[in-house]
C-alpha cells in the first residue's frame, strides 16, 4: 500500500506542475461536512493511505503532511510509514496549524488547490485570512481526483425510506413549522440545509448512502411556504415523492441546488457557514443577505422527544441482550477455540443483527486486544489481526442502528489473568466513568464544566486521555451528534454549536479511557440521558440516567482504587442492569448475569 500511495502522490504532483499548483489541500469531507464519507469522497484516504475518520492532507511539490487528532496518532504513524507523508499531531506542542504551515511553505503569489465542495465556508475564510498577505490564489472549481483516481467508486444510490411517526415521535410537518418559526425570529426568507443528519431528521426520512449511518446525500431548501429536496431522483420512489408533496416539499436534481440558490434575489438566506461548503455559500447572489447561525434543527433534534426517549431505552435493552451474550461467549470460549479480533467483532455484529428492528451497526466495531487497544480508534484488519488468548484484556467499542434509536457502548473485558498495573488503570478509568454518570449539576451547565467530574481522578495520578469524554448521539442517525459534548477543551468560540448547555432529553456518551502505548488500552462507555433532578430555592438541578445496561467486568477491578462512594455507584448500576435485563435472557444467561453483576465490597 505504501508504494501505491507514493505513486499516487507522484502522479498528483505531475498534475500540480502542469497546472502551476504549489499545494493541494485534501480534507476528510464530502459536500455535506459529514464525519464519515462515502468511498467516492475518500480522497484523503486515497492519497495518503491513512484510514482514520479524521484528518487533513497537504501535498506540496516536494513534501507532504497529514494532520490528525490524538485519537489517531498511533494508527496514523503506522499507516503513513514509508509513504513519504509526515504526521503532524494536531494540538501537540510545537505542531503548526495547517494554515500556519501553508503560510510558511507556499511561495509568494502561489496557488493552492482544494475542492470547493469539500471545504466549509468557515475553513475557506480562515485560509483566506492567513494567506491573504502572501497573495496566495485559490483554485477550487475543479476536482483533480476525477482524473487522478481512475477507478473511483460512483456515489451511492440507496433508496430513501420514511421513518414512521411511532418512531420519530413528531411529524415532519410539525418540524418544518418549528423551523419556519425559528426563521421568522431572525427574519430569514430561505433556509438552506446541507448537513445530512439534519435533513433526515427534519423530513423523517432515512437512507443508506453513508456506511452505518442511515442518511442520504441531499440538500434541503426551506422557504416561508414550501421547500425543495435536492436529491438523485433514482433514490425517491413514488411513495416517498407523494409523502414529500404532502408536506409541501418538491424534488429536484441534486446538483441543481447551486443554480437555484444563485437565482434567488433580495432575500435573507439562513445558512450555517460552518456546515455548508464554500461553493454553496458563495453561490448566493450579492443582492441577498447571508445569515450564519446554527441550523435550528441541530438544537431541536439534540433534545429527544418523549417517544424518542422511550424508544431509545428499548433500543438499549435490545442492544444489552447482544452485548451480554457476546461477553459471556467470549469469556467462556477464549483459549478453548480459535478466536481473533476480526472473528470477535463479526460475532458481535451477527448477534446484533438478530435483534428485531436492528438495521445494522452504528460504526465499524472496534475489537482491540492487548496493546492494539492503545490505538484509540483501532479497527482489526488482516495485517494487524491478533489471536485472543486467555490472558490480558480486549477493548470492544460498538453500537447498533435500531428503528428505536442508536446505541454506542465500550467495554474492556478481562480474558484471563491481568496484571496489577492493568487492574489499577482499569479501575481508575471506571472511577472516572462512574463519577461523571453520577454527577448532579445546575441548569445552564455545559459539558466543558462537567468534564472535570471524570478526568479529575486520572489527573491526580498524572494520567490523561487524548479525546473528549462524551459526545452527543443521534436518534437513528450519526453516532456523533452536536451540539452537546463533554470535553475540557473549548474548540470554538461558538460554544452553542459544539459544547451546548445540557438540557433534559439530550443523550451523551460517558467514555473516559487510558491508553498506554505498547501495553494496553482501556475505555468504559455508557450512553447517558440528561434528566431533571431536584428543584429548590437554588434553582433547577439535572443529573444523568444510564441508558446502557451491560455489566462492567468485575474481574478487572481492584477495589483499592475505588472510594466507598464509587463502590456504591457501581453496585447500584449493576442492580439496575439485573432488574431490567434478567427477564430478557435465557436461564443460563440469567445465571451468568447474576454473577457478573454481583455486589462487591471492600
Amino acid at each position: 500500500m505504501n508504494t501505491l500511495v507514493s505513486e499516487r502522490i507522484r502522479l498528483l504532483r505531475e498534475m500540480m506542475r502542469e497546472q502551476n499548483i504549489d499545494a493541494c489541500l485534501v480534507p476528510t469531507s464530502d459536500p455535506h461536512d459529514s464525519e464519515m464519507v462515502t468511498e467516492h469522497y475518500s480522497c484523503r484516504k486515497y492519497i495518503t493511505g491513512f484510514s482514520g475518520s479524521a484528518g487533513t492532507a497537504v501535498i506540496l511539490r516536494e513534501k507532504a503532511g497529514l494532520w490528525t487528532d490524538g485519537r489517531y496518532f498511533v494508527q496514523a504513524a503506522r499507516e503513513l510509514r514509508g509513504t513519504g507523508v509526515d504526521l503532524f499531531r494536531s494540538g501537540e506542542e510545537g505542531v503548526p496549524e495547517i494554515e500556519e504551515f501553508l503560510a510558511a511553505s507556499l511561495p509568494e503569489n502561489g496557488k493552492l488547490w482544494f475542492d470547493g465542495r469539500l471545504l466549509s465556508e468557515t475553513a475557506a475564510e480562515n485560509l483566506e485570512n492567513v494567506l491573504r498577505d502572501r497573495g496566495i490564489r485559490f483554485d477550487f472549481a475543479q476536482d483533480l481526483f476525477e482524473d487522478l483516481w481512475t477507478d473511483r467508486p460512483e456515489p451511492p444510490k440507496d433508496p430513501v425510506w420514511i421513518l414512521d411517526e411511532k418512531y420519530a415521535g413528531k411529524s415532519a410537518g410539525e418540524k418544518l413549522r418549528d423551523i419556519r418559526m425559528a426563521m421568522c425570529r431572525v427574519h430569514a426568507d430561505v433556509h438552506v440545509v446541507s448537513s445530512l443528519d439534519d435533513i433526515a431528521w427534519i423530513l423523517n426520512l432515512r437512507g443508506g448512502d453513508l456506511a452505518d449511518t442511515p442518511v442520504f446525500l441531499s440538500y434541503l431548501m426551506i422557504r416561508e411556504t414550501g421547500g425543495t429536496l435536492y436529491i438523485d431522483a433514482d433514490k425517491v420512489n413514488d411513495t416517498v415523492r407523494t409523502y414529500l408533496s404532502g408536506i409541501g416539499i418538491d424534488v429536484r436534481p441534486y446538483d441543481s441546488v447551486f443554480r437555484d440558490l444563485a437565482e434567488i434575489r433580495d432575500s435573507v438566506i439562513l445558512m450555517e457557514k460552518k456546515r455548508v461548503s464554500m461553493k454553496l455559500w458563495r453561490s448566493v447572489d450579492c443582492s441577498c443577505t447571508k445569515l450564519s447561525l446554527m441550523n435550528p434543527s441541530s438544537g431541536m433534534k439534540a433534545v429527544k422527544n418523549g417517544t424518542e426517549i422511550e424508544n431509545t431505552r428499548e433500543a438499549h435493552r435490545k442492544d444489552a441482550v447482544s452485548m451480554i451474550r457476546f461477553i459471556m461467549w467470549l469469556k467462556e470460549n477464549v483459549g478453548k477455540q480459535p478466536i481473533d479480533e476480526m472473528g470477535a467483532a463479526a460475532y458481535l455484529d451477527a448477534l446484533r443483527m438478530k435483534q428485531e428492528g436492528c438495521l445494522g451497526i452504528s460504526f465499524t466495531t472496534i475489537a482491540a486486544y492487548a496493546d492494539n487497544a492503545a490505538v484509540v480508534h483501532y479497527h482489526p484488519a488482516p495485517e494487524t489481526n491478533r489471536e485472543l488468548k486467555p490472558e490480558g484484556m480486549i477493548l470492544v467499542d460498538s453500537g447498533g442502528q435500531y428503528l428505536e434509536g442508536t446505541t454506542d457502548i465500550t467495554r474492556t473485558i478481562a480474558l484471563g489473568p491481568v496484571t496489577a498495573e492493568e487492574k489499577k488503570y482499569f479501575t481508575l478509568v471506571l472511577a472516572a466513568h462512574l463519577r461523571l454518570e453520577n454527577a448532579v449539576f445546575h441548569q445552564g451547565c455545559r459539558g466543558v464544566a462537567l468534564d472535570y467530574a471524570a478526568r479529575e481522578v486520572l489527573w491526580k495520578h498524572g494520567l490523561d486521555y487524548n479525546h473528549g469524554t462524551g459526545h452527543g448521539v443521534a436518534y437513528l442517525g450519526p453516532v456523533h451528534e452536536r451540539p452537546n459534548n463533554i470535553r475540557f477543551r473549548a474548540v470554538s468560540n461558538n460554544l452553542d454549536s459544539v459544547n451546548a448547555v445540557l438540557e433534559p432529553g439530550m443523550i451523551t456518551s460517558d467514555e473516559p479511557g487510558l491508553y498506554i502505548e505498547g501495553k494496553c488500552g482501556i475505555r468504559t462507555e455508557n450512553l447517558i440521558l440528561c434528566v431533571k433532578n431536584v428543584k429548590n430555592e437554588f434553582g433547577q438541578f439535572y443529573s444523568f440516567e444510564p441508558l446502557t445496561l451491560v455489566p462492567i467486568d468485575l474481574d478487572a477491578v481492584d477495589l483499592n482504587w475505588l472510594t466507598d462512594g464509587d463502590i456504591d455507584i457501581l453496585n447500584a448500576y449493576h442492580r439496575r442492569v439485573r432488574e431490567v435485563m434478567t427477564a430478557r435472557l435465557l436461564p443460563e444467561e440469567q445465571k451468568w448475569l447474576e454473577h457478573a453483576t454481583r455486589e462487591v465490597h471492600r
